[in-house]
């Protein structure tokens, strides 16, 4: 046995089928208790959508929406705000941290050349360069503050 499409049995409920159909659908319902149940429960449904066609909104009720429509949008514009706020400052922190990491490792660089260069120095058995000659680039690359010091 072939069941009825929901869409005709709620056809059917609401009268808008032909009468020549009506009949075949009514004579499967007496046969099928599938959808017989599914008459049942589509009717019950539209016996309660009819209840609330009668009810309609007070007057203000558009107005109270829109209201609160309003109001979301006057205290949104502190989300849109923060977010981009946070990620800035978030930034510059990683940044501000990145600097101190790398001028510290730099520091740390420089020291473990300096005491290799002593190392390398006591194998060849020669003196480690301590002083550049006067008016090198060496000598003012020496005095140029790289490990914190203040310019």
């Amino acid at each position: 046995m072939d069941c009825i499409d929901k869409k005709k049995i709620s056809a059917y409920l609401d009268g808008e089928t032909p009468k020549s159909e009506r009949a075949r659908i009514e004579k499967h319902l007496a046969e099928c208790p599938a959808c017989r149940t599914e008459a049942n429960e589509l009717a019950a449904v539209s016996d309660a959508l009819d209840v609330l066609e009668g009810l309609e909104p007070d007057a203000y009720f558009a107005a109270r929406v829109k209201r609160l429509a309003t109001e979301r949008k006057q205290h949104g514009w502190f989300g849109r705000a923060l977010v981009p706020a946070a990620a800035t400052v978030a930034a510059a922190a990683f940044l501000l941290l990145g600097g101190f990491i790398g001028q510290a490792l730099h520091a740390a660089y420089l020291v473990e050349r300096s005491e290799a260069g002593g190392e390398f120095a006591e194998y060849a058995e020669t003196s480690a360069i301590e002083d550049y000659p006067e008016g090198t680039l060496g000598e003012v690359l020496d005095d140029f503050p790289l490990n914190g010091g203040n310019i």
